[in-house]
């Protein structure tokens, strides 16, 4: 009996397997994929200077400081 119950545990696991990999397949839909764009001439930083910072509020704990 536990032989039996080992091989159906088994063909279920490798039938899994199959079935996940054949839903990993490359699809044709490429108009769904994000796309993104760069601008020219913005930038985060800069010669090591940003324009952006970080704003920390007072009653932060050590960890939000940190």
């Amino acid at each position: 009996m536990k032989k039996i119950l080992n091989r159906i545990i088994t063909l279920l696991l490798c039938a899994t397997l199959l079935f996940s990999i054949c839903a990993c397949g490359e699809t044709d839909d490429i108009e769904s994929a994000p796309r993104y764009e760069v601008v020219a001439g913005e930038y985060l930083y800069k010669d090591g200077v940003s324009e952006y910072s970080i704003l920390v509020r007072d009653d932060a704990n050590y960890y939000e400081n940190f």
